[in-house]
């Protein structure tokens, strides 16, 4: 008897000493963080402390004011404004910077927000002619840019840690630890700091052989932010409002080159608020290429039942009689009146006015800066982080605001909270799996991989299982049939066969975006079908559709009937049936690709 507690109590002990040891670890690498960034934080100033160089094209007595703060955030975007927010929180000193008059980046300024407000307004049938849609516009940006004045923000900020430097003439770094900014009225302040934070976003990218053509042509030229932007869309309002001539008596055309999510949004609402007033033809090679050919068909689908012209094409030249010359020998599109160019986003211009040189900070045109994935740190600075739609670390595909307010606090996170803090934390600087949502009438929505990209990555159908249902037919589209149209929403539901893992989800619908929400959630904490299936939906709910489909799914083998219909018991025997019939099948996919060379 003595033995045994001789023995239990050595074992406590040595468990008390492992605690104590790791504890004392885990203390230790938190205050050698931080010594190290205080550390950091003087030699930032040291490094910043010289005077600020001399601008030869300014008065001296301009050079008046010098700060410093922990964080330098350049944009005030949704990336810099989650990641100010992150900073203040941890107790940092913040100074964010923007050089526009408004905060809010062009997601609540020139896309997001006021591309929502226009298709609100389409939905609501409110007049073209007479500006009632462009006023919804103006009110519901106004309404979200009071939430975001520079004013509101640091009011929200009691212990006084973040300034707002907006209305900037220029920002540009004048080394790896100051920047120079120049107020309107033309005072220069020199802004040091121990962290920089990129946040600048992304601008539509207009070749310059259309800008020189179309200058030639007389043809107005737009993008996105010319027509949502509410102090830069009069003349696109003016354009279109303008009475044709009676001569002509023909309706004006506006052309809309690319097939992208912005193309298929503003095509889809210019075209319900233009009707009989103008023409809108949309120019691409193909609707939504990277997505599945579902989504694709449903856009189309939806473009032209809306009166959209679809031309498949690529511009190649504009000539001077305002007529676009498409790829082929004798495609033309004539007599157009606007030209609204909607081919991608870049963050070259952003990025180039800030000088980067000077910080010695590499980055390219149509990446953005060159960071470290894990950790969103430039590769050359690892003082400066780039974040959001100009971090080479986002890829294109995934460029949504709430990847950018992602990156933005994983960034601070990344700066100041200790390694061994983090370790067991979100594991991605960048989220894989981002909701992409087309918001037409009715929504587009994917999230997860691709049919496509479950075919490649599991060789074909017999690697996962895929459930395609169209809400036709359902209890729902019966109750709303006459108020919409329910010929177009579908969904289509992927998992790995066997474990029942979700793979990907892709729909369309009323609710499509809250659909892929919900699947993006699942595949992010790696839950089965079997899982969606035993959270009963509220019917007659949109999303009861879903629970349909993986209850289907879920049932679908003998597998899936055990586990339902038994206990604990039945559920054991079930998960060691799956296992087994997915090592078979995994050993044989291995022999059928290594060892007799097929696909």
């Amino acid at each position: 008897m003595a033995t045994r507690v001789d023995a239990t109590n050595k074992l406590q002990l040595r468990y008390r000493w492992c605690w104590s040891f790791w504890s004392l670890v885990v203390v230790a690498g938190y205050y050698v963080s931080a010594l190290h960034l205080r550390s950091t934080s003087a030699t930032a100033q040291q490094k910043a402390g010289a005077s600020v160089p001399h601008n030869k094209h300014l008065p001296l007595a301009l050079h008046l004011k010098k700060s410093f703060a922990d964080v330098v955030i350049v944009g005030a975007g949704a990336a810099g404004l989650f990641a100010s927010g992150a900073a203040t929180m941890l107790g940092k000193s913040v100074a964010l910077l923007e050089t526009s008059a408004q905060l809010g980046g062009d997601c609540t300024n020139a896309a997001c927000v006021p591309s929502k407000a226009l298709r609100a307004a389409a939905s609501q049938q409110l007049g073209w002619r007479n500006n009632a849609a462009r006023d919804y516009i103006l009110d519901t940006v106004q309404a979200v840019r009071e939430r975001e004045d520079p004013k509101a923000i640091e009011a929200r900020n009691t212990n006084n840690k973040i300034v707002v430097h907006y209305n900037l003439q220029s920002c540009r770094f004048v080394n790896p630890h100051e920047l120079e900014i120049i107020h309107t009225n033309r005072t220069v302040e020199s802004i040091q700091g121990q962290i920089f934070v990129i946040a600048t976003g992304a601008g539509p990218i207009v070749p310059d052989a259309w800008k020189r053509q179309a200058a030639i042509a007389d043809l107005p030229l737009f993008t996105y932010k010319t027509v949502l932007k509410p102090e830069l869309n009069q003349e696109f309002w003016a354009i279109f409002n303008a009475t044709t001539s009676s001569v002509m008596r023909r309706k004006k055309t506006l052309a809309i080159i690319g097939g992208g999510a912005t193309a298929c949004e503003l095509g889809q609402t210019l075209a319900k608020l233009g009707k009989n007033l103008f023409k809108v033809k949309l120019i691409a090679p193909a609707i939504l290429p990277l997505e599945d050919r579902t989504l694709r068909d449903a856009a189309r689908s939806m473009l032209l039942d809306e009166g959209v012209e679809f031309v498949q094409s690529r511009l190649v030249q504009i000539l001077p009689n305002r007529t676009l010359r498409l790829r082929g020998k004798t495609k033309m599109v004539s007599q157009v009146d606007g030209l609204l160019v909607c081919v991608g986003r870049s963050p070259r211009e952003s990025l180039s006015s800030l000088r980067l040189e000077k910080a010695n900070v590499a980055w390219t045109t149509d990446r953005g800066v060159t960071v470290n994935p894990h950790t969103l740190q430039s590769t050359t600075q690892r003082h400066i982080f780039a974040v959001g739609d100009c971090s080479s670390a986002v890829p294109p595909r995934l460029r949504t605001a709430s990847q950018a307010a992602w990156t933005g606090f994983h960034a601070i996170r990344n700066a100041f909270v200790p390694w061994i803090l983090r370790v067991g934390g979100a594991r991605h600087s960048v989220h894989p799996c981002v909701p992409r949502v087309i918001y037409t009438e009715p929504e587009l929505a994917c999230v997860g991989l691709t049919q496509w990209e479950c075919e490649d990555m599991y060789g074909d159908v017999n690697g996962f299982d895929s459930v395609f249902v169209r809400e036709e037919g359902s209890d729902r589209a019966d109750m709303d049939r006459t108020s919409r149209n329910t010929n177009f929403s579908f969904l289509e539901l992927r998992a790995v066969k066997g474990s029942g893992r979700i793979l990907g989800l892709t729909c369309c619908g009323p609710a499509a975006a809250e659909m892929a929400n919900s699947i993006g959630m699942a595949i992010t904490n790696r839950l089965t079908v079997r899982d969606v299936a035993r959270s009963v939906h509220s019917y007659p709910s949109h999303g009861y559709l879903l629970h349909r489909a993986a209850l289907s799914m879920a049932l679908s083998d003998a597998w899936g009937l055990l586990e339902a219909c038994g206990g604990p018991v039945a559920r054991f025997l079930a998960g060691i049936g799956r296992f087994f019939e997915t090592f078979v099948r995994t050993f044989a996919r291995f022999f059928r690709r290594k060892i007799l060379g097929m696909t």
